[in-house]
């Protein structure tokens, strides 16, 4: 009877061991998927990083490209207002600028 009980606990024991060693392999593989799960996110995070970096950078050209536009059309209107100021060609071939008289000869250096 003593002998029934040893290998009653025995068995008892190895069913625990047994249950205790599937426990640890089941957390061993969540442990896995969540180490995986964790790489993924920091690439994830590092790819919306570099996507945001590339926006940014897209954002301040575009934005500097209409700033030299826009100078750039400054520039075309002063022209265009100065174009329309210019009244030419007056007596002796010379053209007006605003209040001003330009003679071709004072342009080239010689009169």
């Amino acid at each position: 009877m003593l002998v029934n009980q040893c290998l009653a606990r025995q068995m008892e024991a190895e069913q625990r061991a047994s249950s205790a060693a599937e426990e640890v392999r089941t957390l061993q593989d969540q442990l896995s998927s969540i180490r995986e799960a964790l790489l993924r996110a920091e690439q994830n995070a590092e790819d919306a990083k570099s996507a945001y970096e590339r926006r940014i950078n897209d954002l301040e050209c575009q934005a500097l490209t209409a700033k030299e536009l826009s100078k750039g059309s400054r520039l075309e209107m002063e022209l265009q207002s100065v174009d329309r100021r210019l009244i030419g060609p007056g007596p002796t071939g010379a053209c007006q600028l605003g209040s001003m008289w330009i003679h071709p000869w004072s342009l080239s250096g010689s009169k």
